[in-house]
């Protein structure tokens, strides 16, 4: 969640389509973010969707940002999935388009016997089976001391260790969210609702702050499903990957 991007969506949507019979899963729910940087104010949006098929879940993300400086606007895109299958990560991948256009694939996993093989930037990496994405999407990442990282592949050490609850505006209302501070190889602070949905998340980069918010214009309905949908997957964030 935490790389900022920007390119019409219906570009990026067609890259979802290599998942596996992807035209047959049933839209869940959308979630749409607001990404407020600390100097420039809002400048993108992030968003989330998640599907249903037959044997599992799709989670889509399109993250996309358009930042002025000056005379000139700064734009980048990526577009990432991740595919669910009797409550494991199966499948991942992360595509990104640069300024000018060019598209190419920076992460790509799949599930091979009870490892999750991962490919990136920085090479293969044979992770845990029950591991999860470093994407705070899933309240899984809570309970873990090891996540990938959807930027580079790599598997990261982190601690997240509860911070109270905090009230914030997110979705358009005012809730009291339970927060949490994660550090080690990736830090950032996160806020969750009670039922486990991602309402916020800050993180620090290039020295300056990102806030990425709940939209006050999300779905209502779309809230109820995706909170089921993360009920259902209770199990999975009980798993904790330690080694």
């Amino acid at each position: 969640m935490y790389r900022l991007c920007m390119l019409p969506l219906t570009a990026l949507l067609g890259l979802s389509c290599w998942i596996p019979n992807c035209a047959e899963g049933k839209v869940i729910g959308q979630l749409e973010y607001v990404i407020r940087h600390q100097q420039l104010g809002d400048v993108g949006t992030h968003l989330v969707t998640i599907s249903a098929s037959d044997d599992g879940y799709v989670i889509a993300v399109d993250n996309e940002i358009a930042a002025r400086f000056l005379f000139w606007t700064h734009r980048e895109a990526f577009h990432q999935t991740e595919v669910w299958r009797d409550g494991r990560l199966i499948e991942f991948r992360r595509s990104s388009t640069q300024p000018g256009g060019e598209q190419t694939v920076t992460v790509l996993a799949r599930a091979i016997g009870d490892k999750l093989v991962v490919n990136g930037p920085a090479g293969r990496v044979a992770a845990p089976g029950n591991v999860l994405s470093s994407h705070p999407w899933n309240p899984g990442i809570l309970t873990q001391h090891r996540l990938i990282s959807t930027e580079d592949g790599t598997l990261k050490k982190v601690h997240v260790a509860p911070a109270g609850e905090e009230a914030l505006t997110a979705g358009g209302v005012q809730v009291l969210a339970r927060k949490y501070v994660m550090t080690g190889d990736l830090t950032r602070e996160l806020w969750y609702d009670e039922h486990g949905l991602c309402l916020q998340v800050r993180l620090s980069k290039a020295g300056t702050t990102v806030t990425i918010t709940l939209n006050p214009a999300s779905d209502p309905d779309s809230l109820g499903n995706l909170r089921s949908v993360l009920k259902s997957l209770g199990a999975v964030t009980g798993q904790t990957v330690s080694r």
